[in-house]
């Protein structure tokens, strides 16, 4: 039971980064313009969209999960952060509730997983 949430936990953050990774690496607009809000244009947004796209492929791959989770939570706080003080919602209600399941999805996935992380 436990192996099941833990890999729907990871599905489910894989799939809200994947987005938001593939916007960011192929240079959407909508990606360009709030990294030039941010001043972080182009190589935050690359950056950003690279460490979004390793969490998506350490999320679904064995004995790297916590490092996907891990990655994914990072990101995710800075993203709500970043779009509640500085670029805002953009008229996108979904934003913030994807960015929180994401936050929790991840934080649980690190919890779940704690004793699988320590290094002997």
């Amino acid at each position: 039971m436990r192996k099941t949430i833990l890999w729907i936990l990871q599905i489910v953050s894989a799939f809200i980064l994947i987005g938001p990774a593939w916007s960011k690496i192929s240079s959407a607009q909508q990606s360009i313009a709030l990294f030039e809000a941010l001043g972080m244009e182009p190589y935050g947004r690359v950056i950003i969209g690279i460490i979004e796209s390793g969490a998506v492929v350490c999320l679904l791959l064995p004995k790297v999960h916590s490092l996907g989770a891990l990655m994914s939570l990072s990101v995710m706080i800075g993203a709500l952060i970043a779009h509640t003080t500085v670029i805002g919602m953009g008229g996108n209600h979904l934003l913030v509730p994807m960015m929180l399941i994401n936050i929790v999805s991840s934080t649980l996935i690190l919890y779940l997983r704690r004793d699988n992380m320590l290094v002997e």
